[in-house]
């Protein structure tokens, strides 16, 4: 015998152990804090001029709100749809300076009629968190990023995720935590 009940599969254990999951709130929702450093359920559009990327060659671009969303567990952006995106949210749990994030990034096959390069980042104010640049066309790719925090981060304070493509994409970031 192999130790589980008939019916006991891996479906049942995910749904026991999305039970025990600790609850996903925006840090404005309700008074109640993240326990996560970023939620990806707590992602908005964001004001390109308050932003780091307000510079950015691409910043006049538009973002229909139908390319973007919560799914899953994911903030998930279509590129079709939202081809230069800036979304913004405060800072649900501080952390300190060289701690390690931990989050999933990941996107389906990438296409684009001509050669291009997409690019996703996280900052804080003017210093980047974490950036990617991806060659399009390319495979798909699913990344478990583990990367210290290059400064400390304060509980409140603004993050910014900025989402550049060129084709008919998308990407999407998991919750960002500490590694305990």
């Amino acid at each position: 015998m192999n130790g589980r009940m008939p019916g006991q599969g891996p479906a049942v254990l995910f749904l026991l152990c999305m039970g025990c999951s600790p609850t996903k709130e925006a840090p404005d929702s309700g008074g109640r804090v993240s326990p996560f450093v970023l939620a990806a359920n707590a992602w908005r559009p964001g004001d390109v001029a308050e932003s780091p990327f307000a510079t950015h060659p691409r910043a006049n671009e538009e973002c229909n709100p139908v390319a973007y969303q919560e799914e899953d567990g994911f903030f998930e952006v279509q590129t079709d749809f939202c081809p230069f995106g800036v979304f913004v949210q405060a800072i649900g749990q501080a952390a300190g300076q060289g701690e390690v994030l931990r989050f999933t990034f990941w996107h389906l096959d990438l296409w684009a009629a001509e050669p291009a390069e997409a690019q996703v980042a996280l900052w804080v104010d003017s210093a980047e968190i974490w950036s990617r640049r991806i060659p399009i066309p390319g495979p798909e790719d699913v990344v478990v990023v583990e990367h210290p925090a290059p400064l400390g981060l304060t509980a409140g304070e603004s993050a910014w995720l900025l989402v550049t493509n060129h084709g008919l994409n998308s990407y999407r970031l998991g919750d960002v935590s500490l590694v305990p």
